[in-house]
Parts: C-alpha cells; structure tokens; sequence
C-alpha cells in the first residue's frame, strides 16, 4: 500500500492515482500530507484534503454529528471525533 512506502519515494501522480481510486474522486485533492512517526508509538499517516466538498458531506455539512476525518487501523474503524484536532 502507498501509505507504507517511504515519502520520499512516492511522487504526486502515485498520490493524486490513489485518491482517485479510493476515494472515487474525479478531481485532484487540494494537498496531501505523508509521514512516518517513530518512538514509543509508531505509525504512518496519509491525509487528503479534497479539492472540493465531497456530495456526501455537503447534506449535513453544518450539522454537528458529522465527521469529515475517520479513523480507521488495519482497516477497521476507531473514531471519527477530533474536536481537538480539526475545528
């Protein structure tokens, strides 16, 4: 998978290719962020900021029991509430 490889390896047509296939997006996102933490906590992070409002967070974008940020491990979902994180 992309988010296992080394960032500096992976270039931003490997990056826009992976978002629109997983996300079933059309256009390019808006700016991507790739890394790696290591200590005593390790994991490898990739984020995409879409390049416009997905359909499905336009319907309930205001409404305060939507999340745009899912967590997911291995892929199985953890949490989708960071107020402390994102506004």
């Amino acid at each position: 998978p992309i988010w296992l490889r080394n960032p500096k390896e992976v270039n931003k047509t490997d990056y826009t290719e992976f978002y629109k296939s997983t996300f079933r997006a059309f256009d390019e996102p808006l700016t991507s962020a790739h890394f790696a933490v290591e200590g005593q906590v390790e994991f490898k992070s990739l984020l995409f900021v879409p390049g416009s409002v997905p359909f499905e967070l336009m319907n309930n974008m205001f409404d305060n029991s939507a999340r745009g940020i899912r967590l997911y491990v291995k892929r199985v979902f953890i949490n989708d509430k960071f107020e402390d994180l994102m506004p």
